[in-house]
């Protein structure tokens, strides 16, 4: 956003540049015109073939010539116009160049820009196996000072070869999470003959939120507690 003043101070520049060529042009035509009309005025004065002649009617010869010349001559200068002409063409290329720039920039800000949170933090969580259907289900808090998006829990089931062979998802509920609360997800992954690793993330549509996993340090806390009779 901060490009459109750019923009405009150069739209005014190639306005101010064309004006400006404009009247170059009109100012160089009106120049030709007078010269071409003095040049004709000289040709058509009539004293310039009138016979000298006395009272007495006896011619007297001309006054001699010393080579005055009646065309009318041009001044020499150097014509601004191709300079006016190529600073008008670069102005027009910036502009160009910079409405194309903020064009691509916001598609791409559109397609990127999500209200994401920053983290959130993953506080337990534990696994069960009911015939080939893995359940897996724990408790999320957002630590933030600002609520989240829409998230949903996806578990994705690895096999021997670190691949993705089975792959569940589930929003949470509620879907957004205000600052510093808490919620629970369960997600069902079918058709898992058998179990091995799998993984949790936390999603807003095709992007991943950033978690936390605090259980280990939570685990820690409880067994001091517990040691200090808490």
């Amino acid at each position: 956003m901060s490009l459109i003043p750019l923009v405009v101070v150069l739209s005014i520049a190639v306005v101010a540049l064309a004006i400006a060529l404009l009247y170059r042009v009109r100012l160089e035509h009106q120049r030709s015109e007078a010269r071409v009309a003095a040049l004709a005025a000289a040709l058509d004065d009539p004293l310039r073939d009138t016979p000298w002649a006395d009272e007495t009617g006896v011619s007297e010869p001309p006054a001699p010539s010393y080579g005055v010349s009646l065309t009318v001559p041009e001044e020499v200068h150097s014509s601004r116009i191709p300079a006016f002409a190529i600073a008008a063409l670069v102005v027009l290329s910036a502009s160009a160049l910079l409405i194309v720039g903020m064009n691509k920039g916001g598609r791409s800000s559109r397609h990127v820009a999500v209200p994401a949170a920053s983290s959130i933090e993953l506080v337990s969580m534990r696994h069960a196996l009911d015939g080939e259907t893995l359940i897996v289900s724990g408790l999320v808090r957002n630590p933030t000072t600002t609520a989240t998006p829409s998230l949903s829990a996806v578990v994705s089931v690895l096999g021997r070869d670190g691949q993705i062979v089975a792959r569940g998802e589930s929003p949470l509920d509620p879907a957004m999470l205000d600052p510093g609360k808490e919620t629970n997800f369960r997600v069902s992954v079918p058709r898992v003959a058998e179990p091995g690793r799998y993984r949790v993330a936390f999603v807003n549509g095709s992007h991943i939120v950033p978690h936390v996993d605090r259980r280990a340090e939570l685990s820690r806390t409880a067994l001091a507690n517990d040691a200090r009779g808490n």
